[in-house]
Parts: structure tokens; sequence; C-alpha cells
């Protein structure tokens, strides 16, 4: 008697540990996560993979350009049109390319002094000078003028271009003040070409 009330109180536990083990989801109670935190998912008990970061976008994706705008015209059926866009203004590159065009300009009012220099006919022979090109208060004047080399057919005229050229005082309108060391060569065809009356 004393055996059979044994097996019943050891039926009714091994019942009662399997019913606590079907009930129980098999984990400790977990914290909260805290409001704003990313949670993780716990990995696929079955699948093996790592458990995935629930990770919400911090940032708005960037935004696309606007396609440009498309329209038709009753003139030309069938015909879309797209519209065009011009490219944004650089105020400041597009007065750097005015500036350095006025800056090489300059080297014409060197080649108009010395066009009073020659009335021959056209010519190939050159002379190269080196100077220092100089801005002031607007006017163009030029110093430390040297000949490097030349292919002139006589020594006045080389003499006659030389001065000329120091004698130099042109109007340099809106150029900043400046002082640049440069060379450059001045050829008989361009004197002729400028000596040459307008047809």
């Amino acid at each position: 008697m004393q055996t059979r009330h044994l097996l019943f109180a050891a039926a009714v536990g091994v019942a009662g540990i399997a019913v606590y083990a079907l009930t129980r989801d098999g984990s400790e109670a977990r914290p909260r996560a805290r409001e704003g935190t990313p949670q993780v998912a716990r990995a696929d008990r079955t699948s093996g993979l790592p458990p995935m970061r629930r990770v919400s976008p911090s940032t708005a994706p960037p935004r696309r350009p606007e396609p440009p705008r498309k329209f038709t015209d009753p003139r030309y059926p069938g015909v879309t049109f797209m519209e065009v866009k011009d490219a944004e203004q650089d105020v400041v590159q597009e007065a750097e390319d005015r500036l350095t065009y006025k800056k090489q300009r300059l080297r014409f009012a060197l080649s108009d002094a010395a066009a009073t220099c020659y009335s021959g006919p056209d010519d190939k022979a050159d002379i190269e000078l080196s100077y220092t090109l100089i801005v002031e208060n607007e006017v163009l004047r030029v110093e430390n003028l040297k000949m490097v080399d030349s292919t002139l057919p006589d020594v006045a005229l080389e003499q006659c271009i030389l001065e000329a050229i120091r004698e130099v005082r042109s109007p340099a309108t809106e150029i900043p003040d400046l002082r640049e060391t440069m060379t450059s060569f001045i050829s008989l065809h361009d004197l002729y070409v400028r000596n040459r009356p307008n047809d």
C-alpha cells in the first residue's frame, strides 16, 4: 500500500514538471528595452543565423534632383520638349577670366608702339624681348626692358623698337596695379599688318 502511494506521488510530480516545462517559454524574463534604443531580435534557432539588428533610419535619404520639366507645343505635334536650366554663374571665375584676357591684350600695346619704327614689306624676322610689365593707376608701362634675341635685318630697327617700348604709356582700364616679368616676340609681320591701311 505504501509503495502504491509512493508511485502515485512520483507520477504527480513528473506530471507537474511536464506541465511546468510546457507552459514556460524557456527564457528568463528580459528587461524591457528602453524607449528610443534599437532592439535585437533573437536568433532563429532552426536556421542558425545570427540575430538581426533592427535599426530605424536616423536621417532621411538624400533628395534626388528634380527631373527637368517636360512640355509640348501644339505647333509641333508628337514632339516633347525638355526644360533646360542654365548653369549657375561663377562670378569670381568670370572676373578672373576677364582680368587674364585684359592682361594678355596689354602686349598688343607694345606692338602698336613698335609699329612706328617699321614701314617695310611683310617679313618673318622677329625680336624677342624680356621686361617687367607694370600697371599703376590704370596706366601701362614697362621696366627692365632687354633684347633676348633678334633676327631683324639691322641694329637701328632694333634700337628704335626698344626705345618706342620704353616710352609706352598706355591706358589699362579696370586692371588693378600689377608687376609681372614677361617675355614676348614682336615680328615684322605683326608690324606690317598694323601699318597696312584698312581695306
